[in-house]
Order: C-alpha cells, then structure tokens, then sequence
C-alpha cells in the first residue's frame, strides 16, 4: 500500500491536528496548493477548495444579515467551529473513503463524530492543560488509534465537558453536507450506488 494513503487511513491522530492544519498552511505558502505531492495534496488542495465554502456560510449567519433558512442546516452546526479544523477532518476522512469505497452513511458519521471529539479535546486543552498533557502522554503509548483515543475521552468526562449535543441524525445532516462539499469542490470522488442499494464515496 503506498504510504500516502495509508497515512491518509490513520485518520486524525490524537495530538495532531494542529500538526496536519499547520503543515497544510506551510505548504501552501511555500509550493502552492497545486504543488505538493499527491496523498498529502490531496487533503491540502480539498482544504483550500472547502475552507472557504465554510467560512463563508458561517459567516452569513453570524452577521444575521441573512435568515437562517437561506444557508444549508448543516452550517448551522458550524458556528463556534474552526473552518479549518472542519475541512481538515472531513478532507482526511473523505480521501481515505473513497480509495476504500466506504459506506455514505458511515463515512459522514465518522465525520461529525471525529468534528465533535475535536471540540472536546480542544476544550480539555484549554480548561485543563495538565490533565490534558498527562493524558496525552498516556494515549501515545498505546498501538491503536481507537485506544487512544478511548483515553482521551475518558479525560473528558473526567474534566466534566460536556460533547456536542447532537442528534444521530444531526450527525449524518453534517457529515453529509461536509462529504458533497468535498465532491462537488474538489471532483476527486464521486458517490455512487452500489448492487445492495447503498451509496459509497469513491475515486473518481
């Protein structure tokens, strides 16, 4: 498997995020979007087509200069949100679905609930940096993603924060709003219907 995309499959790492966000801003500025390798160009140029789109959406409602019925639900649940946290999750999510033709449903589900461990783990940073810190180093010795960050959501609880309260179905109305985003802006995949009558994500 070449290694782009199986870094692409590790998703979003506990403690990394930042790293991926500041890596995208680097390499923008210093090659240009179109630039960079394929694999990790991929989630680059997908951020710069997606982060805008978000911005602007939210920023339509913040301003309350427009009603709320006139952008998309899904931006609703932006607000507060950091654009580029969003599209970072979603374009890493959406490569690595599509060169696995994975499942609409579970993919956009894995979208929202990656968005809303993000939040969390922000929040644990800022109300409590050492539980965070200690955590952290915990969560690094471990092999598994998933053990990870099963730690890091016990941090959470313990810090008393509280997840997003949305619905399942709030869920799949944000994931699915992120992956069209991502097909319609960048055309690298496309959703398509398959014998069983599901729809997955694809390369195009």
């Amino acid at each position: 498997m070449d290694s782009d995309v199986r870094e692409l499959q590790e998703m979003r790492e506990i403690t990394q995020m930042d790293r991926g966000i500041e890596r995208y801003y680097k390499e923008v500025d210093a090659q240009g979007a179109g630039d960079v390798t394929a694999g990790k160009g991929m989630v680059v140029v997908a951020m710069d087509h997606m982060i805008p789109v978000i911005t602007e959406n939210v920023r339509l409602l913040e301003s309350g200069k427009t009603l709320g019925s006139q952008v998309p639900l899904a931006y609703h649940f932006m607000v507060g949100l950091r654009a580029d946290a969003v599209a970072y999750i979603a374009a890493r999510v959406c490569v690595s679905a599509s060169h696995s033709r994975s499942k609409l449903t579970r993919t956009a589900m894995r979208i929202a609930n990656l968005i809303s461990e993000d939040y969390s783990f922000e929040e644990l940073e800022q109300a409590q940096p050492a539980l965070a810190n200690a955590m952290g180093r915990k969560a690094k010795r471990w092999s598994t993603s998933g053990a990870r960050r099963r730690i890091m959501r016990k941090a959470v609880q313990v810090a008393g924060l509280s997840p997003f309260g949305w619905t399942e179905g709030e869920k799949l109305k944000l994931g699915m709003k992120l992956i069209d985003l991502y097909v319609d802006t960048t055309k690298f995949a496309e959703l398509k219907l398959e014998r069983d009558g599901k729809k997955t994500i694809s390369c195009s």
